[in-house]
C-alpha cells in the first residue's frame, strides 16, 4: 500500500478533480465514499480501480475498520491501494468528517438504451412478438421520471424510495444546459448507494420525451391541477402496444413544464393530483410526492 501524506501530491490533485461531474464522466468512473457506499458499489458489480483509506479515521470505529480492511485485502491485485493521512483524506472526500475509505470504480454503463432493453418486446426468430397481448407482456415496467431537478441529493432520495417501492428505473430529464449529476456524492449518499444498483439515467428533456413517446410509455404526470386523484389513477394498465408506465415529477417550485402536461394529454396519460388540505402549503416537496405515487403503484401492482 502506497502512503500519501501531502495534499499537493499529483495523484491527490487528480483525485480531487474527479469531484467534478464532467471529469468523472469523461473518465468513466464514480467515487464512493464510506464503507456502506463502497460495499454496495462492489455488491452491485462495479469494478474497483483504486481504493484510499485513512487508518486514523477508521480507528474511531473498530467494526467499520474491520469491514474496510477486509474489503482492501479482498480487492483484486490490479486495484491500486493508498494509505492517506487525515488531512489528505479530508481534502479528497466530499463530506466534512470522512469515515476513512474512498474508492474509484467504473461507472455503471446506463443510458436510455438500457431502458429500451427493459421495455422492448421479445421477438422470435422470425421477428414476431412472443410476449402477451400489447407486445410487452402483462407486467408493465414502471419508471420514475424526474423533470428539471437541480439538486443531486433530491434525485438520490427519490432513487432510494424507487428501489424500495420496486420501481424499474429512474430517469432524470434535464433542462438544456443543466444536467443533474446522478452520481454526485450527495446523490450516492442520499440514495444509500441505490444509484449503483437501480438503473438511473440522466438525459436531456427533449430526448427523454422522445424516448417515452416512441416506446408508448403511459405518463402519470403529478400536478396540482391534476384531473384525477392519484389513488384513482391506473398504475397497472399501459397503452396498447406500449412499453410501460412513467410517474412524472416536476420541480417543486414551479411544477411540470407545459410540454410534459401536453404530452400526457396527447398520449392518453393521466394528470394526477395529491390532495392538499393546507391553506398555506402549496404542495409536497418533490421527493415526498414521488414517494406517495410510487407506493400507490406498488399497492396497485400487488407487490
Amino acid at each position: 500500500m502506497i502512503e500519501i501524506t501531502s495534499r499537493t501530491n499529483p495523484r491527490i490533485k487528480q483525485l480531487v478533480k474527479l469531484r467534478n461531474g464532467r471529469k468523472r464522466r469523461a473518465a468513466g468512473v464514480v467515487l464512493a465514499e464510506g464503507v456502506r457506499e463502497v460495499t454496495r458499489a462492489i455488491q452491485a458489480g462495479l469494478l474497483m480501480r483504486e481504493v484510499y483509506i485513512c487508518e486514523r479515521c477508521l480507528d474511531q470505529d473498530e467494526t467499520v475498520k474491520g469491514v474496510v480492511m477486509e474489503l482492501v485485502e479482498a480487492a483484486d491485485e490490479k486495484v491500486q491501494k493508498f494509505a492517506l493521512s487525515v488531512e489528505v483524506m479530508e481534502k479528497v472526500c466530499y463530506v466534512d468528517s470522512p469515515e476513512g475509505v474512498l474508492a474509484v470504480l467504473d461507472a455503471p454503463n446506463w443510458g436510455l438504451d438500457k431502458m429500451t432493453e427493459m421495455v422492448e418486446a421479445e421477438k422470435d426468430d422470425e421477428g414476431e412478438d412472443i410476449t402477451a397481448s400489447g407486445g410487452y407482456g402483462d407486467e408493465k415496467k414502471v419508471f420514475l421520471v424526474c423533470v428539471q431537478m437541480e439538486k443531486p441529493g433530491n434525485v438520490g432520495a427519490m432513487v432510494r424510495t424507487a428501489a424500495s417501492a420496486g420501481i424499474d428505473g429512474v430517469i432524470a430529464a434535464n433542462a438544456e444546459g443543466y444536467p443533474v449529476d446522478v452520481f454526485h456524492p450527495n446523490a450516492i449518499r442520499t440514495s444509500t448507494a441505490a444509484v449503483f444498483d437501480l438503473p438511473t439515467v440522466s438525459a436531456g428533456e427533449d430526448e427523454v420525451l422522445k424516448w417515452l413517446t416512441e416506446h408508448k410509455i403511459k405518463l402519470l404526470a403529478a400536478t396540482p391541477a391534476g384531473a384525477v386523484d392519484y389513488r384513482e389513477a391506473d398504475y397497472v394498465t399501459g397503452l396498447v402496444g406500449g412499453g410501460g408506465i412513467a410517474i412524472v415529477i416536476g420541480p417543486e417550485d414551479r411544477g411540470l413544464p407545459n410540454q410534459w402536461l401536453e404530452a400526457t394529454d396527447q398520449n392518453e396519460g393521466q394528470r394526477v393530483v395529491i390532495p392538499n388540505k393546507s391553506k398555506i402549503v402549496d404542495s409536497l416537496n418533490a421527493s415526498n410526492a414521488a414517494a406517495v405515487l410510487m407506493y400507490e403503484a406498488m399497492r396497485q401492482r400487488g407487490m
